[in-house]
């Protein structure tokens, strides 16, 4: 009986192995780049639905404040543009941190501030009072001094427990005046509430987990680059070019890139309403 000899098997040569570890490693590589991209993309995706999220609070908070605004010729508001940081404070139709643990009243004295005590943080403030508490402005030479900017006689929110911080890591607030008649932003106050038609409110934003990897210093060289508003231009038009170069925003502020190109801009225009005036 003639037994047949089995076949001899067959082996990888070297070059096949060799090759075979390069196009792993090849694979190896692309996939860990793919990875990569992913995550910086997910990471960025996340910084920026996070400002957005913050404007938007900071927006519709505003929005519904300026919505119960106490809108009378008689009465005195504040508008505080400043170099830098603006403010507000008027009347509303909202409750409000009230003395000695008292019922909260429905008018109240509201304020918007960048806070004095947790840096870079926008503060509101709320301040309750009767409505026999509203103070009106002078008489003089027969009509009333209505005052927008400056010395007024709105209650003080002098007291810390009137406020609480609104949006953390706000770099900037600016604010303009939309006139009635002018379809441009301006940054000369109106002489009357009933010429403010509209107030363009903009923010400087950034996340939290990129600002906490910055000193202080760094967030104000970063907030330090935005201008203050310009005549007949809006907030976003003068934000737009510092925020559109992250590489040279990088290099005027001594922050690495990556801080950079998480600042974000955003800008609301709130209509005000012409009642009761």
């Amino acid at each position: 009986m003639n037994v047949r000899p089995s076949p001899a098997r067959s082996a990888f040569t070297i070059i096949e192995l060799l090759v075979s570890l390069a196009v792993l490693a090849i694979i190896g590589v692309l996939v860990a780049q793919i990875t990569s991209d992913t995550a910086q993309s997910t990471a960025g995706s996340q910084k920026r639905s996070e400002t957005a999220s913050q404007a938007r609070m900071i927006f519709d908070r505003l929005s519904l404040d300026l919505g119960r605004m106490v809108r009378r010729p008689d009465i005195d508001y504040l508008f505080a543009k400043a170099p830098g940081n603006d403010a507000l404070a008027f009347y509303a139709e909202a409750t409000g941190y009230s003395a000695n643990n008292s019922p909260t009243r429905r008018l109240s004295v509201v304020g918007y501030r960048m806070s004095t005590d947790v840096p870079f943080a926008l503060e509101r403030g709320a301040r309750g009072l009767d409505w026999t508490e509203m103070a009106f402005t002078p008489v003089i030479n027969g009509a009333q001094q209505q005052q927008l900017v400056g010395t007024n006689s709105l209650p003080s929110l002098n007291d810390a427990s009137n406020w609480e911080v609104l949006g953390d890591y706000v770099l900037r607030t600016e604010f303009m005046y939309r006139t009635r008649g002018q379809a441009l932003p301006t940054v000369t106050p109106p002489a009357r509430i009933a010429d403010l038609e509209a107030l363009v409110l903009g923010v400087a934003l950034i996340d939290r987990r990129t600002a906490a990897r910055l000193s202080p210093a760094n967030l104000e060289a970063l907030a330090s680059r935005f201008p203050d508003g310009e005549e007949g231009r809006t907030i976003s038009d003068v934000w737009a070019p510092v925020v559109r170069d992250p590489q040279q925003l990088a290099q005027q502020a001594g922050v690495p890139v990556s801080a950079a190109s998480a600042v974000r801009v955003y800008q609301r225009v709130f209509r005000l309403g012409a009642d009761a005036l």
